[in-house]
């Protein structure tokens, strides 16, 4: 019994031990579960944040849309948690295709949690919507009963553009907005709306369960300008609203809108805008329109429509109910009619009733629309129509309709005709078009003719007989067209004649099947072009231009067109054969293009045919062309086709050319053609791979081409090879490339042959040519990881050659030119010839050889330049290159380092970029390390040069055996040593006593000077960022050393800048000075010697861009600070100048200043000045300067020494406006100073002596009183006539005369009427008293004593 009392416990036990395990183990199960989610959930975290995370998305999102849809999508950036970036995305389908560009999306995955989809920011830049057309679906549109969503929502919408692509193409800007449900209501703002010139604000409220209630709100304003006042904005205020309800069939809305102008001051309240419409909607029905009426006043619709007509619109248009039926009244009116050309509308009235028995019958009654201004030109309708038998019945009457009224430019000949139509027994509707114009002012104006025409139609059959069309001196006529307007099947035989074009049409086409031929000719295509720009289609598609020449196209085809169609307009469309064949070929012996302002083009000889079908198109083309000079023959073979592999894109393509042929001269002529052959074929092909992120990959098989240069460059061919080409755009939008090929044979003369200008080749222009041919390969691959590219340019023969004198023995570069330069028209610079390549100096080149290399973003540069005459440059710079969506780009901070080193032996060989007359000479070395980045790069190293010479024989420069050494830190060249000889030799000198005091020196002086050139790089905008002191030392340094002029100078300047702004300051000092100045005017070139280098052209065209950046930037211009001058010019005493009949010595101090400006007086010692064969002595001459340099004032006084009186010349005044008068001691006459300076006497009676003065006294007086006259032509100091004397005793006499020192002169006196003569000789003891001597009819000595009487 205790047994059997006592067993149950255990099994008890058991049994809740067991119960215990499974609930472990469920709790351990759940628990996993728990661990389980908890780990998919963070995956899912994890995954959502992950960078391409949102691109992922939109492709598992494509997978699951429909097959008639698609989702396409590039430059897609960012993660599914915060949102990101969207460059391109398109959804289209059979119906509608979406296109958005440039989305900016941000949202957070949080509050789904609490169903709630909120959007930080959605910013569109463009929004683009299409609606493809579809067949028409007469199902009933099913009404809404609730619009209920499962979670909240909140998106702020900003979108820049929205495009709806019509027709008509609606543009709206600014749309700003939000939109919010909150769960019973759906809420959508719009704080911004831009259309047609207006800015419209709406609210909108709808109700998500039934019955739906709506309330809507558009505010909008409009500001625009007044047609007749353009310079007046009239302010416009729009509203409307909406309310009712939108579930089930019982929905109703009732629209209400208004339009009224803000009335202004002193404006009739009778002229004010003003537009009230009303409606009852009932969206569901089959009629929706239950009742509407408008009331307009004075509406212009371009006010409201985007490049809508101007209208002055007055009336009233009403429907509603009508006992059992409905009824439409319209009566409208424009006050304003105009032509459609002149944006304005040509009807002036409009009136009509129409009304529906409400069981099966329409009635048209009392239509009429008139057109100008003219009350008997209108169209009439009237008609009938029974909805249950298809019965139509009907008249259109057009009465002296002015075509010129609707479109300005047509011929003003009034149309008149009727349209008929009517319902036989067979349910046919047959009709009867029949339109004639009266007669026309001018057979050549365009004008609607005549149109005839007549036909059946029964649903969907359409059949036109006899039809003619005579318009826009355009006939069209066939004999029968049919038409089935549901298979769009048409059939007909079309001839049209059209100015200087006859074309026929023959089709049975269809769609989806059908053939047809077209043969078109054109017999004058500037009959074509003229008739063109006159058609009223608004602006010339020529744009002004005019055609010219004959052509003939044949086109023959067999299938359809609908899947090519559905192809191309719904991307969403499975790519499949469009079952088109065709076979086009086109001719034309000479077709030119000229437009209104640019060159003539014209082919020639042209020959096109085409073959097979959109997927494989045989294309032969074989054509001449010319513009300008430029010639271009081309003969090609290619295939090319739409793919229809499986995942073809629709714009997918692939193309194989098996021949390419091209000749190219720039000159027109076979000795300067260029030939392009393609050696084997090559194909390409267009694919594009992705759903939706697209991938384009374009590739491109192995190839070659041979380039054969003209007879004339007496080069070899060259050749351009490459392997199999990939350029892809990835998901990003960013390119990249895998290339690999080889250049070989190219010489360096193709630059000049390719250079833009012809006449004004790039390196002959520079000075440079020669016989060099390189060689060149590459191989560039970003399409992996990192970039890697190898780019090499080599030397492979030849050399190159400068024009410069190829002597070994010549110390010094001389330039040499050749031939005659031409002077350009336009901008009056100086073209230089092209340098041929067998003449100028070889720089016997030895090694050239350019090398890039990439290998992710490090770049590597490498330069070789190995020469015996222009020595050896080696570089080696690295950097880094950035890679992005835009392609590569090398940041301003990228870090750069390397080596420079140069090594020039003779730096006069690159003499050719100097001035003209300019040799330079010398050895330069250079090692430079670089450092730091783009923007900031960091230098360091040594620059040397020895033997430095530069000279000028034109200018008498001869400065030689200088030195320098300049130390570059950071960005900071310091010029430790610079050092010059001045010239020597010269032994120019001046006699006399008012010539030099000193003989030339021998020793040529020395310049020395240091300084320093800084740049920052961090220089603010608009700053130069240099930074400049160098200052200089002159010891005795012969500047100038010429035969005829000689100058030594010494002192110091300094010349420094500093943010932007240049001082120079200095004090210098002549040592001495011997100028020699030509009588006449300076020698001059002939005008046909033209003088050019690379230096000079660079200057005029640096000249001629300054001037045309002026030209643009009118109201923009920026005056440059002026320089800060302070120069102190100490003359010497030993400054002596001789020229234009003046020697003397010049002593004085001058200040250079700003403008510049001078300041101080220069003055004359033992000056003397010979005019008119006498020397006269210098008394005091001062020129003093007080500001501007061209006009200083003048203070001269010259006197002729040992005659009994004194008289002589003063000249004062300015430079510009000197006044020049005669001084004597005692005073006289003019006539009697004048005769003392000229003759040294008092005047004689005689006519021709006083003729003799009055010619002196013209000359002295107007500044021409120098050397050039008559007597020193001759070798004479005089020449003259002395009249016979009053006693009869002495004839008149021819007297010659010689000064042969400053006190002994020598005449010859020959009497006129005897064969004797007379020669005296004076010789000037003293001022008073003269010797004279004579000889021939009569000898004699006198002493001759002369006393003035005052």
């Amino acid at each position: 019994m205790e047994t059997s009392a006592v067993s149950p416990a255990p099994a008890a036990k058991a049994q809740l031990r067991r119960r215990r395990r499974w609930l472990r183990w469920l709790m351990m199960g759940i628990a996993l579960c728990l661990i389980a989610l908890c780990s998919l959930v963070g995956v899912a975290w994890w995954w959502s944040g992950q960078a391409d995370s949102l691109s992922r998305t939109l492709a598992q999102v494509a997978s699951w849309m429909p097959a008639d849809q698609k989702l396409e999508a590039d430059g897609v950036q960012g993660s599914l948690r915060n949102g990101g970036r969207i460059g391109w995305l398109r959804w289209s389908s059979p119906a509608m295709q979406v296109e958005i560009k440039d989305a900016d999306i941000e949202w957070r995955l949080q509050p789904l949690l609490s169903r709630e989809l909120h959007f930080g920011r959605v910013n569109i830049d463009e929004l683009r919507i299409r609606s493809t057309p579809q067949p028409k679906d007469d199902a009933p549109t099913q009404p809404l009963q609730s619009l209920v969503l499962p979670v909240r929502i909140d998106v702020p919408l900003r979108i820049e553009r929205l495009v709806w692509e019509g027709p008509p193409e609606t543009v709206i800007t600014e749309l700003y907005g939000h939109y919010r449900y909150t769960g019973s209501h759906h809420d959508v703002k719009v704080s911004s709306l831009r259309y047609a010139g207006g800015f419209y604000e709406a609210e909108t409220q709808l109700q998500a369960a039934a019955p739906m209630q709506l309330q809507a709100t558009l505010k909008g304003a409009i500001q625009a300008p007044l047609p007749s006042q353009p310079d007046k904005l009239l302010d416009i205020q729009a509203n409307a609203s909406i309310k009712g309800t939108l579930a089930t069939e019982a929905a109703s809305l009732n629209i209400s809108a208004q339009a009224r102008t803000t009335e202004t001051e002193g404006q009739d309240a009778s002229s004010t805008l003003s537009a009230d419409i009303s409606a009852i909607v009932r969206p569901w029905l089959a009629q929706p329109l239950e009742q509407a009426h408008a009331e307009l006043r004075h509406v212009d619709a371009s006010l409201f429509m985007a490049g809508g007509p101007r209208t002055d619109l007055n009336g009233t248009l009403q429907a509603g109910p009508d006992g059992q039926g409905w009824k439409v009244h319209a009566a409208l009116a424009n006050s304003v009619p105009a032509p459609w050309d002149k944006q304005a509308l040509p009807i002036r009235t409009v009136t009509a009733d129409a009304s529906f028995d409400g069981l099966q019958t329409w009635l048209l009654q009392n239509a009429r629309i008139d057109f100008g201004k003219s009350d008997d030109a209108y169209l009439q309708a009237q008609g009938r129509f029974d909805t249950q038998t298809q019965a139509l019945e009907g008249q259109a009457d057009l009465i002296n309709v002015n075509p010129a009224d609707l479109y300005s430019t047509l011929d003003a000949a009034p149309l008149s005709g009727s349209l008929q139509a009517q319902t036989d027994a067979q349910q046919q509707v047959q009709f009867k078009l029949n339109l004639q114009s009266s007669r026309a002012r001018s057979a050549q104006t365009l004008r609607i003719e005549a149109a005839r025409a007549e036909g059946t139609w029964k649903a969907p059959l359409l059949e036109v007989r006899n039809l003619y069309l005579d318009a826009l001196q355009t006939k069209l006529q066939t004999d029968v067209l049919r038409l089935n307007t549901e298979t769009q099947h048409i059939q007909s035989k079309l001839n049209a004649q059209l100015p200087g074009v006859q074309a026929d049409l023959d089709m049975d086409a269809g769609p989806e099947e059908g053939t047809g031929k077209l043969n078109l000719r054109v017999n004058s295509a500037e009959q074509l072009g003229q008739w063109i720009a006159r058609l009223p289609i608004g602006s010339d598609p020529l744009a002004g231009a005019k055609l010219q020449g004959s052509t003939t196209a044949n086109l023959q085809w067999r299938g359809g067109w609908a899947k090519l169609q559905q192809r191309l307009q719904n991307p969403a469309a499975a790519v499949q054969a469009s079952g088109l064949q065709m076979n086009a070929q086109v001719t034309a012996p000479q077709l030119s293009y000229l437009p209104p302002d640019g060159t003539k083009m014209q082919l020639q000889q042209l020959k096109l045919s085409l073959a097979g079908s959109p997927e494989s198109l045989q294309v032969t083309l074989d054509s001449q062309a010319q513009m300008g000079s430029q010639t271009l023959s081309l003969a090609t073979d290619a295939t090319a086709g739409l793919l229809t592999s499986k995942g073809a894109a629709a714009t997918d393509w692939q193309a194989r050319i098996a021949k390419l042929n091209a000749r190219w001269s720039p000159q027109g002529s076979i000795d300067t053609a260029w030939q392009v052959q393609l050696a084997s074929p090559a194909t390409a092909s267009h694919l594009t791979t992705g759903n939706p992120v697209r991938t384009t990959r374009i590739q491109a098989s192995e190839g070659r081409l041979l380039i054969t240069p003209p007879t004339s460059t007496s080069t070899q061919p060259a050749s351009v090879a490459w392997e199999p080409v990939l350029l892809r755009q990835a998901g990003n939008g960013s390119w990249t490339l895998q290339s690999k090929g080889q250049l070989q044979g190219v010489p360096l003369a193709w630059v000049d042959a390719f250079s833009p200008d012809p006449k004004q080749p790039l390196l002959a222009a520079s000075g440079i040519g020669g016989d060099l041919v390189v060689q060149g390969r590459w191989d560039i691959d970003n399409t992996g990881r990192q970039l890697r590219a190898d780019v090499v340019v080599e030397r492979t023969s030849g050399d190159i050659r400068l024009s410069a004198e190829d002597s070994d023995a010549a110390p010094i570069t001389v330039v040499r030119s050749t031939g005659a330069s031409e002077v350009n028209a336009e901008t009056k610079q100086v073209q230089s010839r092209a340098v041929s390549g067998n003449r100028g100096m070889r720089t016997r080149l030895q090694e050239l050889r350019l090398q890039m290399n990439a290998q992710g973003n490090d770049l590597r540069t490498q330069l070789t330049w190995n020469s015996e005459r222009a020595g050896q440059i080696n570089a080696d710079l690295r950097s880094q290159i950035q890679s992005s969506a835009n392609g590569l780009a090398w940041p301003v901070n990228a870090p750069i380092s390397g080596t420079i080193k140069a090594s020039m032996p003779n730096i006069g060989i690159w003499a050719l970029f100097a001035p003209p007359g300019w040799r330079v000479g010398g050895t330069l070395n250079a090692d430079m390390v670089i450092s730091g980045t783009r923007s900031a790069p960091q230098w360091s190293g040594q620059l040397s040069a020895d033997q430095l010479s530069v000279r000028s024989l034109l200018d008498g420069v001869d400065l030689k055996d200088g030195r320098l050494r300049a130390r570059l830190q950071g960005s900071r060249l310091d010029i430790t040593e610079l050092f010059l000889k001045g010239g020597e030799g010269s032994s120019t000198r001046i006699l006399t006593q008012s010539g030099n005091l000193t003989s030339a020196p021998k020793d040529g002086g020395t310049l020395t000077g240091h300084g320093f050139i800084e740049f920052d790089p961090n220089a603010p905008a608009g700053s130069s960022g240099i930074r400049m002191d160098i200052q200089a030392l002159a010891e005795r340094l012969q500047v100038l050393v010429r035969a005829d002029r000689q100058l030594s100078v010494s002192g110091n300047l300094q010349a420094s800048m500093n943010s932007g702004q240049v001082t120079l300051r200095g004090d210098l000092k002549v040592d001495r000075a011997a100028i020699m100045l030509a009588d006449a005017s300076a020698p001059s070139l002939d005008a046909d010697v033209h003088v050019t280098s690379a230096a000079s052209r660079k200057v005029a065209k640096d000249k001629a861009d300054k001037e045309a950046a002026r030209a643009q930037a009118a109201g923009s211009v920026k005056a440059a600070q002026p320089p800060i001058i302070e120069v102190r010019l100490d003359l010497g005493n030993d400054f002596a100048l001789q020229g234009y009949g003046i020697t003397t010595r010049l002593e004085g101090q001058l200040q250079i200043a700003n403008g510049p400006r001078i300041t101080g007086e220069i003055h004359t010692v033992n000056g003397r000045y010979r005019a008119w064969g006498q020397s006269l002595d210098v008394e005091t001459g001062t020129v003093r300067f007080n500001g501007p340099y061209a006009n200083p004032a003048i203070d001269i006084v010259a006197f002729r020494p040992n005659i009994d009186v004194k008289a002589g010349v003063k000249v004062t005044g300015s430079a510009n406006n000197p006044r020049v008068t005669l001084f004597s001691e005692p005073e006289m006459s003019d006539a009697e100073k004048l005769s003392w300076v000229v003759m040294g006497r008092s005047a004689a009676a005689g006519g021709a002596e006083t003729a003799l003065l009055q010619q002196a006294a013209l000359a002295l007086l107007s500044g021409g009183g120098g050397g050039g006259n008559f007597a020193s032509q001759l070798g004479f100091d005089e020449v003259g006539l002395k009249g016979p004397s009053e006693d009869g005793e002495q004839g008149a006499a021819l007297t010659v005369g010689k000064r042969l020192s400053k006190d002994l002169y020598v005449a010859y006196e020959q009497s006129l009427a005897g064969a004797m003569g007379t020669l005296y000789i004076f010789y000037d003891l003293s001022r008073r008293l003269t010797l004279r001597g004579q000889t021939g009819e009569q000898t004699a000595v006198d002493l001759i004593y002369t006393k003035s009487k005052d």
